[in-house]
């Protein structure tokens, strides 16, 4: 016979292998399991400074190169030039002037800049070694002569900004604000040279240091980074192309020209040697060194005009161009030299000003991506009042006032051979004039 305790004995083992190998199980679990892990970091979000911004049309383009000091005052900055400029930033902070050499180019991009507010100086001075900054100071000058020569080629004004005041304290990395000023007095030097205007950040944080930055630390407070924007914005402003009078369409005859008659170069002027006509074509080439950029000069003068033409770069890489308002210069060493204006196509699509300005508008892009390089383009060329219009296979891709329309003048169109050592060819055809048109563009499809 059972006795009634083993029976009691045995449920009670049952019971509990029951409950430890249910608990074995459920710690075995995935959920189990991740509670047991450390949970993953969290992702920082993007710094909305670093965020590409869509350009608002007809407002000026500014960007911004710097480190997290300009990082800070990015946003404010925008803030306090919004309606008046599309401010963008790199997408990074700057760091040293190597950095910058390594990237400047990719930060520039091929679009047109109005104004570029740039500095490098805090992390050169950083000493990350027991030598000293990391960056010496001789090795900064070279490397800032450099960097400004290529934003110089950018055509946009430029600012310097003087590296931040650095305070005193036990900072990592070590920092001297005598090495911010030894630095920011070489880098005064350099843009006093080269004529660039200079916010002097450092001059204007310094007396409000102690309300503005943070204890021991090179950055600024959310409401010190908006005090330095309020300096930096208005350096931006001051800088700002200023809006182009209005001169409204002049008034004339409007009659339609063939200025070429597809047989020979009746109605134009130009050295014979460069200029012939071939199969319906006029033919711009030379196989010698062109020492001077040369055209093919009409007769007649013009003001008011559209112009639609034919042209196609067949050899070199160098841009050619059609001038405009402006003179023949023979005392620029070639009697069919032009000082005026220059439509350039299609290397270096934008505007000159021969003999005066240089760049007097850069392609955004918009004219490369329509264009061809070796091969025909329409052009029409809209040219009214102090306002020129260029639209390039039926995509308008520049719509530009002269702010300084005294500069106009009733004068030939040209054709142009530019200056060059090797040989090159450009041709062009179907060159249709209206003299002082309607104010529309006849060949716009996009």
């Amino acid at each position: 016979m059972q006795h009634p305790f083993s029976s009691l004995f045995r449920t009670l083992i049952i019971g509990a292998a029951f409950i430890v190998g249910t608990t074995l199980i459920a710690q075995d679990t995935p959920k189990a399991k991740a509670d047991t892990q450390k949970a993953a970091p969290k992702k920082r979000a993007p710094d909305p400074a670093m965020a590409p911004i869509q350009d608002e049309p007809g407002l000026p383009r500014v960007l911004l190169i710097g480190d997290s000091i300009s990082i800070g005052y990015t946003l404010p900055v925008r803030a306090l030039l919004k309606g008046k400029a599309n401010v963008h930033r790199i997408p990074t902070n700057g760091g040293p002037t190597t950095n910058g050499l390594a990237q400047l180019k990719k930060w520039i991009g091929t679009g047109k800049w109005d104004v570029i507010h740039f500095n490098w100086g805090l992390h050169d001075i950083a000493q990350v070694t027991e030598n000293g900054p990391r960056i010496p100071i001789d090795a900064y000058e070279k490397n800032l002569r450099e960097l400004v020569k290529q934003l110089k080629s950018t055509g946009a004004k430029l600012i310097w900004c003087a590296t931040t005041p650095v305070p005193e304290g036990n900072l990592t990395p070590k920092r001297l604000d005598k090495d911010v000023q030894a630095y920011n007095a070489v880098a005064k030097k350099i843009m006093a040279e080269n004529k660039i205007a200079i916010d002097d950040l450092y001059a204007f944080a310094l007396p409000q240091l102690n309300k503005i930055q943070r204890e021991v630390n090179v950055h600024f407070s959310t409401e010190g980074s908006a005090v330095l924007a309020k300096q930096v914005a208005a350096s931006i402003e001051a800088a700002l192309p200023k809006p182009a009078p209005v001169v409204p369409p002049r008034k004339g005859k409007s009659e339609t020209l063939q200025l070429f008659n597809g047989k020979n170069l009746d109605g134009w002027v130009g050295h014979e040697k460069h200029w012939s006509v071939q199969d319906g074509v006029i033919v711009g080439k030379n196989t010698e060194p062109v020492p001077v950029s040369t055209y093919l000069l009409t007769k007649r003068t013009f003001t008011d005009f559209r112009l639609v033409a034919t042209v196609k770069l067949v050899q070199s890489e160098m841009h050619s161009g059609i001038s405009l308002w402006g003179r023949i210069a023979p005392e620029r060493n070639d009697p069919y030299t032009y000082a005026g204006h220059l439509v350039m196509f299609p290397s270096g699509w934008g505007f000159w000003d021969l003999y005066g300005r240089n760049s007097i508008l850069k392609d955004d892009g918009a004219a490369k991506r329509a264009g061809k390089q070796h091969d025909w383009n329409q052009l029409e060329i809209l040219a009214q009042g102090n306002r020129i219009r260029l639209v390039v296979n039926g995509t308008l891709v520049a719509d530009w006032r002269d702010p300084e329309p005294d500069r106009i003048k009733e004068g030939p169109l040209g054709l142009q051979l530019h200056s060059n050592k090797v040989p090159q060819e450009i041709h062009f055809k179907d060159l249709v004039l209206t003299t002082f048109p309607e104010d529309r563009l006849i060949t716009l499809k996009h």
